[in-house]
């Protein structure tokens, strides 16, 4: 017959047997589940649990509730951190993934809102950005002012996909409802870069009023080290 284990560990364990096969992120699961333990506690019970099989590593302070991996660990990382919101690929995963570059870059960069930091998680890389919260809205705005700020990473001869990329997402411009963007984390050469395409497209914006009323979340010297 089973027993229920009530100590610190069978806790855990608990936690572990009703959430099978997802994300055990330990900075998360003690926030909202463990709190009542101190941090060097759980660390030294997760330790154990992994060694027991219960738990697969991903990277540091994160896991898997299972003794294995799975094969499409990368869509369960994903799913948990951008919680089916509008995936925002950063900088050269964006190139990779509108066809502009080739070579797939080793980390995988993606804009989260959470209050996580940087992370380097599997095979990505969180970056933490406000701005994302807008991104569900206005999708497009976005991923032309993440390539426009990303040009500088384009060969020369890759210039003629990186300029077919912007005029398509231009094209989805135009059809996109224009609200108040609320965040500004771009430099401002970003913003008239991208007020100069769509003017040129003869598509009506506000891109640069949005970067005068936008409130400045990073420093220039901060965001190139994205």
């Amino acid at each position: 017959m089973f027993m229920e284990d009530n100590s610190n560990i069978g806790q855990i364990r608990h936690y572990c047997r009703y959430h099978p096969k997802t994300i055990f992120d330990i900075a998360q699961i003690w926030r909202s589940e463990f709190s009542f333990l101190d941090q060097s506690s759980f660390r030294k019970y997760v330790s154990r649990l992994v060694k027991d099989g219960v738990l697969s590593s991903i990277s540091k302070g994160v896991y898997f509730v299972d003794d294995e991996l799975p094969s499409n660990i990368h869509e369960i990382i994903l799913q948990h951190y951008c919680g089916g919101c509008p995936i925002f690929y950063a900088k050269e995963s964006l190139l990779y993934i509108e066809g502009i570059i080739s070579e797939k870059p080793i980390l995988t960069k993606v804009y989260l809102p959470w209050d996580l930091g940087n992370r380097t998680i599997g095979g990505f890389y969180f970056i933490q950005n406000d701005s994302v919260l807008d991104f569900q809205y206005m999708p497009e705005r976005l991923t032309l002012l993440e390539l426009m700020d990303s040009e500088k990473l384009v060969d020369e001869d890759d210039l003629g996909l990186f300029g077919k990329a912007v005029l398509s997402h231009c094209e989805k411009f135009k059809n996109e409802r224009q609200i108040p963007h609320r965040k500004t984390t771009y430099p401002r050469i970003t913003y008239i870069k991208l007020a100069k395409v769509l003017d040129k497209c003869h598509i009506s914006n506000s891109v640069m009023n949005d970067y005068e009323n936008g409130s400045k979340l990073l420093s220039d010297k901060e965001l190139s080290g994205i």
